[in-house]
């Protein structure tokens, strides 16, 4: 990946792509305009390429049961937390669910929790 450069990829406009980096962290990145450059309008740096020109505001949920912690996991049909979907920290979410022996306590789906909903 170091050794890429964009003029060695082939992109399409407007098809989402993802980067990944540091094995897991994610950014979703889409190509909408390609054009040569202006003179007057435009850097004449390369280095100052691709640049960014929005970025989406991402809302993070915070866990439903302490309220304090980031959001890791999200459940649904999770008839006991009172809420559907509902988020929790990874603390709250093996307090709430699993018992003294590490037991499920009741069946539910659950999904890790990757970005503002």
């Amino acid at each position: 990946m170091s050794q890429t450069r964009f003029a060695d990829l082939t992109l399409d406009l407007f098809t989402p792509y993802t980067f990944m980096h540091q094995g897991d962290c994610e950014h979703t990145l889409v190509i909408t305009d390609v054009r040569k450059p202006i003179p007057l309008h435009d850097a004449n740096n390369a280095l100052v390429y691709p640049r960014q020109s929005f970025r989406c505001f991402q809302k993070r949920h915070r866990c439903r049961m302490c309220r304090n912690a980031p959001s890791d996991l999200v459940t649904a049909d999770d008839f006991y937390s009172g809420q559907n979907p509902c988020f929790f920290c990874q603390n709250c979410y093996d307090l709430f669910h699993y018992g003294d022996k590490g037991e499920l306590l009741y069946e539910y789906k659950v999904f890790p929790y990757v970005g503002g909903w």
